[in-house]
């Protein structure tokens, strides 16, 4: 993969891809950008998941947060773990928190929710 497309993915302003995919020429980059573009973190395989950093996981799991929230109103910090593939309420949190600068939602850390403004 070449600097100019892992700086892409690493930006954390940065959340569709789809753009870069469809002008990319190289295989190997396209299917990294397709994965950005239209996988959840569930979804990508294992092969391609075990050679990304850690900073492209978490990209992914924010992805994958957003897209949960695009399809419901109300979700709960289980539904962000099983979602996300991440384990702790703190990582929940901290996806969540992250995820403030696309989405307007609310966090209520008592009752383990989160509603979407939509």
């Amino acid at each position: 993969m070449n600097s100019q497309v892992k700086d892409l993915i690493e930006d954390p302003s940065v959340i569709n891809y789809k753009e870069w995919w469809l002008l990319s020429e190289d295989e190997e980059e396209s299917i990294l950008l397709a994965i950005f573009s239209f996988y959840d973190i569930g979804d990508v395989p294992s092969d391609y998941l075990n050679r990304m950093n850690s900073s492209q996981v978490n990209k992914l799991q924010l992805l994958s947060l957003i897209s949960l929230c695009e399809t419901s109103s109300e979700i709960t910090y289980d539904d962000v773990k099983r979602k996300c593939n991440v384990t702790s309420d703190d990582s929940v949190e901290n996806l969540l928190i992250r995820a403030e600068h696309f989405i307007d939602l609310k966090i209520d850390s008592v009752k383990r929710n989160i509603t979407i403004n939509k």
